[in-house]
């Protein structure tokens, strides 16, 4: 009697132990799911990639100085300032800092940031940026030219620009042009979300491109066809999430290829 209590009594606790860990480690995955799906709601809010790009806009504001290259974006910024009578060093970032508070409001978000969601979007800019310099790889073996990289720039060269890059030409052409781009293809033309997306990324990849032979740049097919995924990358990037983490991970690339290309 004793022996077949004791018999019956252990699978119980048994089973009840089991259900015990599969509980936790069902509370752990729900966990998990909810610290990502907050990190990447928090990460795509305005107010937020401000923040996360802050200290990205105060090196270049420092380092540009001290540069012996010009960012033709910046330089864009300032002739388009000029038209209206502005002038200003600081314009750029000021008009950028206004545009993601406008953004911001218009949201009607919290006014919270949170510093760990920052150090994150740093990590996932640098992850993001791998598979555009896998592409570039591909495109450095098949291109005669040079896609990586033209020349080793300095050191203040291989900060600032791509600082500058990923913030004032991602502004240009994902946080402007992709608003303009979908007023016109839905507000105007009353297209479908799904394919005015599609015609906004390609646009904005092939603007994107282009744009780098205002200068004096020789234009080389291969190349553009690079920048234009390149651009249409970084537009289904900004689309998915948000201006931050699209800007970091343009400058996350750009720093890597001038890495890539040496010093000096």
């Amino acid at each position: 009697m004793t022996r077949a209590a004791a018999g019956t009594h252990r699978p119980t606790l048994a089973g009840r132990h089991r259900g015990g860990r599969a509980h936790g480690g069902s509370s752990a995955r729900t966990s998990s799911r909810n610290a990502l799906f907050n990190y990447l709601k928090q990460s795509e809010r305005p107010l937020q990639s401000l923040a996360f790009i802050l200290p990205l806009i105060v090196i270049h504001e420092i380092g540009w100085r001290y540069s012996h290259v010009r960012l033709l974006a910046f330089e864009l910024l300032h002739r388009f300032f000029a038209l209206f009578g502005a002038t200003g060093t600081f314009l750029p970032a000021l008009a950028l800092i206004a545009m993601l508070l406008g953004w911001h409001l218009f949201n009607g978000d919290k006014w919270k940031v949170q510093l760990n969601t920052c150090l994150w979007m740093y990590l996932e800019s640098v992850l993001l940026a791998l598979p555009l310099l896998a592409l570039a790889a591909g495109f450095a073996r098949w291109q005669t030219g040079p896609i990586l990289a033209a020349r080793g720039p300095g050191l203040a060269d291989a900060i600032v620009i791509p600082m500058g890059a990923g913030i004032y030409e991602e502004m240009i052409f994902r946080l402007a042009g992709l608003s303009l781009l979908s007023f016109l293809t839905i507000d105007l033309l009353g297209m479908k979300k799904n394919r005015a997306t599609i015609v906004m990324v390609v646009i904005s990849g092939v603007v994107f491109s282009l744009y780098h032979y205002l200068g004096h740049e020789e234009f080389v097919w291969k190349t553009c066809l690079f920048r234009a995924i390149a651009g249409a990358y970084f537009g289904a990037v900004f689309l998915c999430r948000g201006f931050g983490v699209t800007a970091g991970s343009h400058a996350a690339y750009d720093m890597i290829v001038c890495a890539a290309a040496g010093i000096g």
